[in-house]
């Protein structure tokens, strides 16, 4: 198991309160290390991709409400609690804010911050994009475009692309009603979560964006990642070939995507015959 997926561990073991169950889907050839983390049921994947991995794990937990983190994430002690408050207020569908944390900057200060992590604060991501202290964090492309529709209110940006399937909560009804993730997507990176995503807006369940629900990714090096993004997102647009608002995708997740081309995009697709 690699050192971003036992800072992952590490933070899942001090969560207050702690999750009812831990599914943890291993889906390589490492075995994950578990002291400090209770009852822990461990699957097996089938070595199918992100999509599979999150169905194996959704179908071997008990739970009412699913909550998914990917192995390279940071959260804070309160991280299940704000996700469960939403779910609390009648959302079937949470998806908590993500900020890229910058690994060259973040090494020396983990060892710092102790056991859970105290120092990750949902409110220390207002600062101007650095979070918590010492740490330089940013927002992604697709981040941006979240925030722009569900803090600044922008309607003309699709409130499903707050989708990552690195840190939402749904409850198991709505999972089993939609027959989880599309696992057509493979192996490739990308978009897997954004089609889901997508079919959760079709269902008309609302998606409820908690910005103190948060989570830091421990950003990584991917070589192929925009190539393999651009066979996810043909894929994305054979599956919903009726839709503008995936047609204008490409302008925003891609190597020189940015949130006001993809605006753009979308402003020219709703305007085609």
């Amino acid at each position: 198991m690699g050192e971003r997926q036992s800072l992952c561990l590490s933070a899942i073991a001090a969560h207050r309160p702690r999750a009812d169950e831990i599914v943890l889907v291993v889906d390589g050839k490492d075995e994950a290390p578990l002291a400090g983390l209770g009852a822990v049921r461990v699957v097996r994947g089938r070595g199918a991709g992100r999509a599979a991995a999150r169905n194996d794990g959704a179908g071997a937990a008990r739970g009412d409400i699913l909550v998914f983190l990917d192995g390279d994430m940071l959260t804070a002690p309160d991280f299940i609690a704000r996700h469960l408050a939403g779910h609390a207020q009648g959302h079937a569908f949470t998806r908590g804010r993500i900020r890229e944390l910058i690994a060259a900057a973040a090494r020396s200060r983990l060892d710092e911050a102790g056991p859970g992590f105290p120092g990750l604060r949902a409110e220390n991501l207002q600062r101007d994009g650095f979070a918590p202290a010492g740490f330089r964090a940013s927002a992604s492309l697709l981040e941006q475009a979240v925030e722009a529709c569900h803090v600044e209110g922008r309607t003309e940006v699709p409130a499903w692309l707050a989708s990552a399937g690195a840190n939402f909560a749904i409850s198991r009804r709505l999972w089993r009603e939609l027959g989880g993730q599309q696992e057509r997507f493979g192996r490739r990176w990308g978009c897997e979560d954004l089609e889901f995503a997508f079919r959760v807006g079709r269902a008309g369940a609302g998606i409820a964006f908690l910005p103190e629900a948060a989570a830091w990714h421990l950003s990584h090096p991917q070589p192929e990642r925009w190539q393999a993004h651009e066979q996810a997102l043909a894929l994305f647009g054979e599956l919903h070939r009726d839709a503008p608002d995936i047609a204008a995708l490409h302008a925003l997740l891609s190597e020189k995507g940015s949130l006001a081309a993809y605006l753009a995009a979308l402003s020219a697709q709703t305007r085609m015959p």
